[in-house]
């Protein structure tokens, strides 16, 4: 009985570590990817004294959405406004959100406006938490004077 020759068992070796590779590569990429899709806050402050703003900008490979000034939620509760949902965990009241961009592409800024920041307390405080559809997390404090 004879075995595979020496060529034949080379290129199977080289063909098998070949698609070991390539499956690595594939499923490190997804996770990095993965990693990449979200938001980070860029400034978070407050205007007039009761009009929270925060500046996020899209650190993902595909655009964000925000619905402009339909968006709602109650203090606590998690609305998604367009792709990003917001949660005001603070400050009393019902936050009213808008903004001044309805789509934000990669790597582009847009600002998030509540106009009733409307907190006990000196400084006034809201506190938000912002999610993406996919990645982490982002907190945002805005402090107003009232």
């Amino acid at each position: 009985m004879k075995g595979v020759s020496t060529v034949v068992a080379t290129l199977l070796m080289l063909m098998i570590t070949i698609a070991l590779a390539g499956t690595a590569y594939l499923y490190i990429a997804g996770t990095f990817q993965q990693q990449l899709q979200g938001l980070d806050i860029v400034d978070a402050f407050c205007s007039g004294g009761t009009q929270a703003r925060f500046v996020f900008k899209n650190i993902g490979t595909n655009p964000l959405t925000f619905v402009n000034g339909a968006c709602a939620p109650s203090p606590g509760n998690t609305v998604t406004c367009g792709s990003v949902s917001v949660t005001r965990t603070s400050g009393g009241g019902t936050a009213t959100l808008s903004g001044d961009s309805a789509t934000v592409d990669p790597g582009r800024t847009a600002t998030i406006i509540d106009g009733s920041c409307t907190s006990a307390g000196t400084p006034r405080s809201c506190v938000y938490r912002i999610v993406p559809p996919t990645g982490r997390a982002i907190p945002a404090t805005v402090s107003c004077t009232g």
